[in-house]
Formats: structure tokens, sequence, C-alpha cells
């Protein structure tokens, strides 16, 4: 019998130097990045015909942190710091999500978000199917066809579970979770003393990091980030960089640097919706006076009519609808019931899904919520928002004016909208009985710190 040759140790060195399987992300690197780079000139050129959808404050966000993580290192600190994009609701931050990596020329990717339904979002852009349905952000940008074969450019999504035990496992690309992960309230989070060691063992494999909706996560929570993976692509999304009555920018000083700030003025009437805000009297006791909720259906109405008018919109499928935030759920299901048989609310409990389901098919006129589709919720018929309730702050309010600035591209189809865009303004209402509600209004444009967003009543999305 012969023996081979090399035996054992031709074997292990085999192993040793055999390539590392590379992921679609670094696999596509280099043609992602110079599309966009080619995309970005012609949207900068009136001449040029654009071949996406994509806008360029979208691309310049994108590029600018692949530079920003091209940098040399600082040599004083040896590390390199992680990057913000100050992105107002609407101006496509799903998208940049699902493009960063490929630019990143990431080998693992975490995205943390703050909820089941954002994860859900996050997922689907990177070609993750609900039921067999959907597509990624790559086709509903046009960088590719739907004929085209683009399913070899998506790395498989692992969407985590952490109550369905999905949990995140070594040999994946791709893993969405909730950020509770590096919070108190799950199980096997970082701050379990049960599962912290095996959990961060698993979080080391990865070399890029992606926070999404990052107003949601205490400043802590932030540096548990940047401390699990130091000297790894760390990147956050959000609208307000704040925590307390101060920047995260100051607290975590050369940690965090800010590469893309977008404008609301850049995105409104271009990719949203610009609003506006009433701000009316109370002429009776909410909720206690039944006259309220003949005042309440009055405004309501009357400001519904008024978008109809803006965007001479068909009664019917595209009749734009209402959404009422309050602060309980009893509050919620009592005003529904006095606005009417087209008025309805949507809670976490039984009925709730089979509510939301006659809401978004525009079966019901008006919602009512008291901590559900806060955030996350996207319905370009919503034109209106009400609060009837003070916000304890700025994020809720900005969550919940996000409702209603969201346009209609399917105008174009029944409307004589130009190009297709939704000239309707949204519509900001609450009362003077909550006064909070107008400073945040006034204030919304400001870099003012704000608080932790708050979730009481039912406000987790779960």
């Amino acid at each position: 019998m012969s023996i081979p040759q090399g035996g054992v140790a031709a074997l292990r060195e085999k192993a040793r130097n055999k390539p590392k399987p590379i992921s679609k992300f670094e696999e596509n690197c280099p043609l992602f990045t110079q599309a966009l780079k080619d995309e970005l000139v012609k949207i900068l050129n009136p001449k040029a015909n654009q071949e996406t959808n994509l806008h360029d404050y979208q691309i310049k966000a994108v590029l600018n942190t692949a530079e920003h993580f091209g940098k040399p290192l600082d040599p004083d600190r040896n590390e390199r710091s992680a990057a913000l994009i100050v992105a107002p609701p609407g101006s496509g931050k799903s998208g940049m999500v699902a493009l960063l990596p490929y630019v990143l020329n990431s080998h693992k990717v975490l995205v943390l978000t703050p909820s089941r339904i954002i994860s859900e979002q996050i997922a689907a852009d990177f070609g993750y199917k609900f039921d067999g349905k959907g597509l990624p952000f790559i086709i509903k940008c046009g960088l590719f066809n739907v004929e085209d074969n683009y399913e070899v450019m998506l790395e498989t999504v692992h969407l985590c579970d952490l109550k369905k035990n999905k949990d995140i496992q070594n040999g994946q690309n791709l893993v969405i979770a909730k950020a509770q992960i590096f919070a108190g309230r799950a199980k096997n989070s970082l701050t379990s003393d049960k599962s912290r060691d095996d959990v961060a063992k698993v979080l080391q494999s990865f070399d890029t990091i992606i926070v999404d909706e990052a107003h949601h996560c205490t400043a802590q929570t932030w540096e548990n980030v940047i401390n699990c993976f130091e000297g790894r692509k760390i990147v956050f999304l959000t609208a307000t960089p704040f925590s307390g009555n101060e920047s995260l920018l100051s607290i975590l000083g050369d940690k965090l640097e800010e590469v893309f700030t977008i404008r609301r003025a850049e995105v409104e009437g271009v990719t949203i919706r610009k609003s506006d805000f009433t701000f009316n009297p109370m002429k009776h006791k909410p909720f206690d006076d039944p006259d309220f909720f003949g005042d309440l259906r009055n405004d309501i109405d009357e400001a519904l009519g008024r978008h109809v008018a803006q965007e001479n919109r068909n009664v019917g499928e595209h009749s734009p609808q209402a959404m009422i935030l309050v602060t309980t759920m009893k509050q919620a299901e009592e005003t529904a019931e006095a606005l009417g048989r087209d008025a309805t609310f949507v809670i976490s409990a039984a009925e709730g899904d089979a509510n939301l389901k006659q809401f978004n098919k525009g079966d019901k006129k008006i919602a009512v919520v008291c901590g559900m589709l806060r955030e996350g919720y996207d319905n370009s018929r919503v034109t209106l928002v009400v609060f009837i309730r003070n916000c304890g702050s700025r994020v809720l309010f900005e969550q919940f004016c996000g409702r209603c600035i969201r346009m209609n591209r399917n105008l174009a189809n029944v409307t004589r909208s130009e190009m297709g865009k939704d000239k309707t303004i949204g519509t900001i209402l609450s009362y003077q009985c909550y006064p909070g509600i107008k400073k945040f209004w006034e204030e919304r444009d400001k870099p003012i710190a704000d608080v932790e967003p708050d979730y009481e009543d039912n406000g987790n999305d779960e």
C-alpha cells in the first residue's frame, strides 16, 4: 500500500492557505462603487441621462462613508472613529443601509434596528422575501432591472428574532437584529451574565456594523456598540443625533465623526411632502366632553377636503387618510368609536392587525393609535396627523409627523400630477391645550438636544 505524499502536515497546510470565501459585498464592491460615482456625475449634469432614481444626497452619504473608512488611521489613536449620517425622515435611509455594505467592501455585516417593523423593511431592501413577495432596493432604485440576474448580487439575509430563538450565529454574512442586544432587555444581550461571553464571541466576527434609526439608542448603547466593535466599520444613521441635553458628537468625542448631513429642505417636495402646522383652539375638554369629538371630526374633514383639492385626487383608492395620536389604548378605542364608522383604532390587541388591514386598504379613513405605527409605517395616503396629547420628546414628535409626508408615487396614473409628483401639503394638527406640540414644531429644524423616545402605552412596535 502506497503512502500519500505530504500526510497530515500537507492537509493542514492546504487548509491554512485556502483563500477565505468572500461575501457578495466584497465581490461586487468595485462595480457598485464605480456605478454610484458615475450616476452621481449624471445627476449633477443636467444634460446627462440618469439611469436610476437615486438622489444625489443618497449617493454622497454612502460614498462619503466609504471615504471616511478609507482614510489613513490617526497615528495618535491608531483606531478609526465611527461614522454618523444625519438624515431626516423620508430621505431614504433604508436604501442607504442596503448600499453601504457594497461600497464599504464588507465581509460580515450586522444591521441593528429599534423594532421588528424596521428590521423587516431593511431585510426586504436587502432581498429578503416575505411570503415569496418583494423586491430589493437595488431593483427599486433602478440599479438593476427585474429581468436582470440580480439575485447573484444579493447576500443571504438572516433576520434575527431573539423571541423565536433565531439568534446570531457564525457563518452568516448579513444579520439584521434589534439593537436590544446592546441593552438590558434581551435575555441573551451583552448585558446578560448568562450570554455575554458567547454573544460577544459571535459578534467579533463582524467587520461592519450599521445602526439604523439610531436616535432610539441611549448614549450608553452607542458607546457599547463602539466599544464592542472597536476598530471596525461602524455607521450610525439618525435624524436626531442627541441624548439628554447634549449632542452625541460631544458625548462621544473623537469616537464619532459626522460624515454627511441631509437637510430637510433638500428632500421636501422631492422625496417627501412639504407640511404645514395647524394649531386650533380647544373649545371642549378632550375625551370628556362629547362635543369635543364633533369638533375633532370637523377639523379632520376640513383638512382632508383641502388635500383632495390640492391634488385633484380621485375619491376612492387614493383618498387622503388621517392618523391620530393619543396617550392610552382606552382613548384610542373611544376616539375611533366616537368619530364614526370610517374610523378605527390600531393597538397591539387581537383586532389590531385586522383594523390595520382595513386602514391600509382604504376601507377606513381614520386610524387612532397610541403607540403602534409611530415609526416604520409607510402609507402615502396619510396626509394628516393629529396630536391629541403632548410629547415627551422631539423624537416622538418627529416620528409621528413623518407619517404624513410620504409622497404617493401612483397619483400620476389617476390624476394630473406633474411628473407623478404628489402636490399635497401634509398637515400636522394639534390644539392649544397641548403647547408642547407647537414648541416642537417651531424648533424642529434647530439642533435641539432631545431625550430618548418614550415607549409608554404599547409604543414598542411589537
